[in-house]
């Protein structure tokens, strides 16, 4: 997480995850993909395996999203990355995720 901050600081870099607090304008988790013609799940590398899901902050409860890659999906859907997926090359900026002991 420190390197991901002083990319910020020191060079100007931005994320890149959708971020609704940071950037609320431009915020979405989701994009039609021209090259696929699907809704693609935004993320650094098409390596990272991900389950759409909508959060219920009343029950403390994840579901999967209505729709698919096709039509697109519901208002409120995320794209949760799994996690584990070491072998996946990516951005500093793409997370805040915890890293593996960084040389």
């Amino acid at each position: 997480m420190l390197v991901h901050e002083w990319g910020h600081f020191r060079w100007g870099l931005f994320d890149e995850y959708p971020d609704a607090v940071g950037d609320p304008d431009n915020y979405q988790e989701f994009y039609f993909s021209p090259i696929t013609s699907q809704f693609e799940g935004v993320r650094c590398s098409y390596d990272y395996q991900a389950v759409p899901l909508i959060f219920f902050p009343d029950n403390l409860f994840y579901r999967e999203c209505n729709g698919d890659p096709d039509i697109g999906y519901e208002d409120g859907c995320v794209y949760y990355v799994l996690v584990n997926q070491d072998d996946v090359r990516s951005s500093i900026m793409y997370g805040t995720y915890p890293l593996e002991p960084v040389s």
